[in-house]
């Protein structure tokens, strides 16, 4: 009958919340590991625009904004 039912969705609601949970600490780990490539890219991109060849920098410049925004 309804007390059933409303286990049954009191344990979804449950299982919904963890695995949105561990989707959150997901989320987090993820845009920890975007943010170290961005910051390691950035770096060497940085280096790289420090030599003279004008098409290096060019070439660096739009990969930094197709990719770094």
């Amino acid at each position: 009958g309804y007390t059933k039912q409303l286990k049954e969705q009191q344990e979804k609601i449950k299982k919904l919340v963890k695995a949105n949970d561990i989707l959150k600490k997901d989320n987090k780990a993820m845009k920890n590991i975007v943010d170290q490539i961005k910051l390691k890219l950035t770096i060497e991109i940085k280096h790289l625009i420090s030599f003279e060849d004008s098409q290096i920098k060019k070439g660096l410049v739009r990969l930094l904004d197709s990719t770094l925004g």
